[in-house]
Formats: structure tokens, C-alpha cells, sequence
């Protein structure tokens, strides 16, 4: 049986171009790959899998220094490239290397490989929560796997998402995921970032021992090293704590209202819904109730003299979101341009089923889609409609075209108990279709989906500089009641809902009792906002008894603590 190594690589990349320039253990990079992996006993060959672009013809003279066979092909389409470097290589089994795992295990790779093919399995990999460490994994496939997958595949997503696709599409009884007893799911000894070539080098130098069992004890040794790879991927986070920086007007208007009065300062952003109907149904929807008592759409004259209202009083941008849909209303292209005219940037929050407004793609800041799903089981069953591949396939349309205006391209994800599976391997399929960042969030309002699992912090090993995992919100918008202190920081953002109701605070609207503080069709926003309704509800926030009483989990808590912890320093000027 010919096993047969296919080495992925290639220089074109967004995040790290200059990789296979470095020198690891004193080799270039491929060159140090292409000797590790012939300390193995079981691969009788070595093909290198990578483009025709002129920038990998280094590594095609690398691979033929080293007697590897070659195959280039398209870098978009990781399945063909897969394919043709296996049938090149004459292979009855891949084993998938990718070129930024310099530490490749040889001898645990054996070991999968002889397991793989003892009990006829048809995919294996090792490098997952409870396997081996991130860098030293291998996945290894029958060759009629991937040649089945190249002729039956037609997806361009999925042909991107090469054999990470199988652990969807192969029998869970036909795959092998060996369980190691020193897992360590937080470590990681990739190339991912140019600071890693230090932390490789090291490995390199001072471990005696670099099998698996080695390389583990020496980073337990040395937690140290294992701090620097996880600082290493850290980069600016688009949902993070920091963004209030931004606004330093805003900042000096709450501080200055610390003492219950009532900040008229503009809100910083506004959430526009602009219907309250929906394409799907989320079992955990928030605005499920909402939609139960009105099923409306706004009036766009409404809305064109609310953009003028926000533009000219300091409003910096707003978010079209539930409610419902917003990409279903009738016009939503027209909201969009109507918004541009006016100057005011652009978020969109959708859940990615439509996109009609492709053509007005340049006009957003950012768009970020709820999907909650890692595959089309979990869709159907959690949103109630079988659109899971409708949807990977927009998001992977507009990431092609987020160059225009340095679009950033988001993912949302709230964790349930019946979404927590194969979220490392969505994770994984998401960066390789140029995802900016995806924000894991635990569900609220329904305690009976919890997740079993909310260790997810292993996740953030697979961020790089262009692509980040977002976990804090699973302990940041968990806490209840306000954290018991007063919300000083309700006026950063306004929430108008698809009826004109303009209210204080996005998730006290959840109970009937909560009134509007006033309605745009009524009053201007301007109006409503210096209005007695609102201050009398500025008041009641204000109270840290009424917001332990009845405020539900909210992500303004992270900055009304900020506020609080500040207002209380008495040496303010000193850092």
C-alpha cells in the first residue's frame, strides 16, 4: 500500500507572505518540513501541493532539490490541488501535511497511519480538542476519498475548504480521531505569525526530545513559551471593551453625568430595525416575543429624516438588525445609499439567507452574519429551514469583494447545547474563506439550552493577524442584574424598532411593562430623546437596585463597570 505525504503550501497568503523565506532549526522552512517528515517509517513518498503563482516557484525548486514530486494547481480550490498531488504521487493513502508545521510528528503520524489502515477507516485526524498538540497533526484519507470528493464536489466553498470537509461528509463510524492522554488543547507550535519563528527556534534548540511526548514536557516546563505563542496571535478586536476609546466626546459626556443626571449627548451608534419579520426561526430568538406582537416594517420617510436627525447631531453610525431581517425589507438597498448620502457608517447584522444588496457591498463598515450553525444539521434544526450551505456561500461572495473598502466580514455565533459540536472545524473552514473574526457568544433568555461545554478558550489558538477568535463575550455577557451598579452608560446607543418606538435600552424592551420612550412617528428622534419620557427612564437605570432587580444579561455591563471603577479613584493624576 503506497502512503503517500502531500505537503500543502504556498506563498500567497494575506497574513504571513514571507513564511518559507525563514530558517527553522537552520533550514528553510520546507526544507525542514521535507526532512521531518522522512524520520517516518510508514510514508514512502513526498509530494508538495502548491500554485502556479510565480511567488511558490521557490518551493517548486525546493521540492525538486529534494526529490518531491510536484503538483501545482489553483490556490483556490484546495480539493483539486489535494486530488492531483495524491493520483500524482500514485497514493492508496494521503496523509495532508500543511507547510506551516514545521514540528510535523513522524512517529505519532505512524501510528495514526497504522490504525487508519488496520481497521479500514476512510479519514482520520489527530489534531483536535483531546489529540495532539496545533503543529504536529496530520489528516490522512483514502485515495478514492478525495478523488470521490473531486468529482462529486462542485461547491467553490467547499473545494476551498479541502479535507477539513470530510469530517462532515464521511461516516462518523469510517472516522478515526485518536484521543491522546496529555492533550493539551491550549498549546500551539505553528508558523502562524512571523513572532513564531522565535518561539519554533527555540523548541528546536533547547528540547532534547522533539516527539510529541518531548515537545510536551518541555512546554509544561516552560509556560512562558506557551504565553508568548497565545500573545502572539493577539490583534485589535472589533467587538472588544476597547472600541469606547473611539469616542472620547461621548466618554467626556457620560463622566460628566456621573451623578444622575441625564446625558444628552447623541448616541454614539444607533440599532435600526428596519421589519420585524423574519426568513427563519431561531429557537433562542431574543426578538421572538417582539415579532409575536407586531409585524411591522418602518416607513422609509421616517427614516430619511431620522438619518438627517443622527447625521447632524453627532451620530457616528448605525446598525441595521433585528426585529426581524433587515435584508428582506422591500428597501433596503435604498436605506443603505440614503445612509451613505448622509455620511453615516454602515454595520449590518444578518443571518445571510439574502443577498440583494451585493451591489452596495462598498458601502458598509462591517457586516456581520449570525450563523449558529457549524453544519446544515445543526441549521435545520436550530433555524428551521435547510439554508446552511446557502449561506457559507454568501459569506464566502462577500469576503471576495471586502477589499473594495476594507469591508470587515464578521460571524456571529451563539453557543447552544445542540450547536457546540464541530465548532473547531467551522472555526478552521471560516478563515480559509477570509473571515475577519468570529464571536462566539453563549445563548440568553433560554437557561435550557446552555451549552454542556463553555471551555472554548482553545479556539483562540488557531487566530492569526488577520483572523481572531472572539471569546469574551461568553463571560462578559453572562453577568445579570448590571453587576449591581447603576447604567451610566446607557446613552451610547439608541434602539429603534421596525414600528418607529424609539427605546432606552435594547434589552429591557424584552418586558411589556417597558414603554418607549417615544415613537418617530409622533416625534422627531431629536424630540424624543431631550424628551420627559426619556429622562424619567435615564432615572430609573440610574438606580442600581431597579438594574440588579430587572436587568437581563447585557453586553453594556462590561463598560458600566469601567465608568464605576473610574468614577471611584481619588488620585486622578497619576497613571
Amino acid at each position: 500500500m503506497n502512503v503517500v505525504a502531500v505537503i500543502k503550501a504556498s506563498s500567497i497568503s494575506n497574513y504571513f507572505p514571507e513564511r518559507y523565506k525563514l530558517t527553522i532549526g537552520g533550514l528553510p522552512l520546507l526544507e525542514f518540513i521535507i526532512k521531518r517528515i522522512r524520520k517516518s517509517k510508514r510514508i514512502n513518498d513526498i509530494v508538495l501541493s502548491t500554485t502556479k503563482d510565480i511567488s511558490d516557484d521557490p518551493l517548486v525548486s525546493t521540492a525538486k532539490k529534494l526529490d518531491c514530486k510536484i503538483y501545482q494547481g489553483s490556490y483556490e480550490d484546495s480539493i483539486g490541488r489535494l486530488y492531483e498531488a495524491a493520483a500524482a504521487g500514485k497514493a492508496d493513502v494521503v496523509v495532508k501535511i500543511m507547510g506551516h508545521y514545521p514540528l510535523i510528528e513522524p512517529w505519532e503520524c505512524d501510528k495514526t497511519i497504522e490504525e487508519f489502515i488496520a481497521s479500514d477507516y476512510t479519514y482520520a485526524y489527530n489534531e483536535h480538542y483531546d489529540g495532539i498538540v496545533l503543529g504536529l497533526g496530520v489528516e490522512v484519507f483514502t485515495y478514492e476519498l478525495i478523488e470521490k470528493a473531486n468529482y462529486e464536489i462542485t461547491s467553490p466553498v467547499k473545494r476551498r475548504f479541502g479535507a477539513n470537509i470530510f469530517k462532515d461528509i464521511v461516516d462518523k463510524s469510517n472516522i478515526l480521531a485518536p484521543k491522546y492522554q496529555f492533550h493539551r488543547p491550549n498549546y500551539r507550535v505553528t508558523l502562524a505569525v512571523p513572532k513564531d519563528e522565535i518561539i519554533l527556534n527555540q523548541i528546536i534548540n533547547e528540547c532534547e526530545d522533539l516527539s510529541y511526548p518531548g515537545i510536551v514536557q518541555y512546554l509544561d516546563k516552560n509556560p512562558i513559551v506557551v504565553k508568548y505563542a497565545q500573545q502572539n496571535l493577539s490583534i485589535s478586536r472589533e467587538v472588544g471593551l476597547e472600541k469606547i476609546l473611539l469616542f472620547p466626546d461621548k466618554i467626556k459626556a457620560i463622566q460628566n453625568c456621573l451623578n444622575s443626571e441625564v446625558d444628552f449627548s447623541y448616541p454614539a451608534s444607533v440599532e435600526l430595525s428596519l421589519t420585524n419579520r423574519c426568513n427563519l426561526s431561531c429557537k433562542w430568538c431574543s426578538d421572538s416575543a417582539l415579532r409575536k406582537r407586531s409585524m411591522v416594517d418602518i416607513d422609509f420617510d421616517i427614516l430619511q429624516n431620522l438619518f438627517r436627525n443622527l447625521a447632524e447631531n453627532g451620530t457616528r453610525g448605525v446598525v441595521l438588525e433585528g426585529g426581524g431581517e433587515p435584508t428582506i425589507y422591500p428597501r433596503f438597498n435604498d436605506v443603505v445609499r440614503c445612509l451613505k448620502d448622509y455620511g453615516l457608517s454602515l454595520g449590518l447584522i444578518t443571518n445571510g439567507v439574502e443577498l440583494s444588496y451585493e451591489d452596495n457591498l462598498s458601502c458598509f463598515d462591517w457586516i456581520r452574519v449570525s450563523l449558529d450553525a457549524a453544519n446544515k444539521h445543526q441549521f435545520l434544526n436550530g433555524k428551521g429551514r435547510d439554508l446552511f450551505d446557502v449561506v457559507i456561500s454568501n459569506i464566502q461572495r462577500i469576503t471576495q469583494k471586502k477589499n473594495v473598502n476594507n469591508l470587515i466580514v464578521g460571524i456571529s455565533y451563539i453557543v447552544t447545547n445542540f450547536n457546540e459540536e464541530n465548532l473547531e472545524e467551522l472555526v478552521l473552514n471560516l478563515h480559509k474563506i477570509d473571515v475577519d473574526y468570529v464571536q462566539i457568544k453563549p445563548v440568553i433568555d433560554y437557561p435550557d439550552m446552555l451549552p454542556k461545554n463553555l471551555e472554548i478558550d482553545y479556539l483562540q489558538k488557531y487566530s492569526t493577524s488577520d483572523f481572531s477568535i472572539n471569546i469574551h463575550n461568553m463571560s462578559e455577557n453572562i453577568i445579570k442584574g448590571n453587576f449591581n451598579i447603576p447604567c451610566r452608560t446607557h446613552s451610547l446607543s439608541s434602539v429603534i424598532a421596525a414600528d418607529g418606538s424609539v427605546f432606552l435600552c435594547g434589552r429591557l424592551n424584552i418586558y411589556d411593562w417597558i414603554k418607549p420612550i417615544g415613537n418617530l412617528h409622533e416625534k422627531s428622534f431629536h424630540e424624543i430623546w431631550h424628551g420627559n419620557e426619556r429622562v424619567q427612564q435615564s432615572k430609573m437605570v440610574f438606580d442600581s437596585e431597579f438594574c440588579r432587580k430587572w436587568c437581563p444579561e447585557c453586553r453594556l455591563t462590561k463598560y458600566n463597570i469601567v465608568f464605576t471603577n473610574v468614577s471611584g479613584i481619588k488620585t486622578r493624576n497619576f497613571i
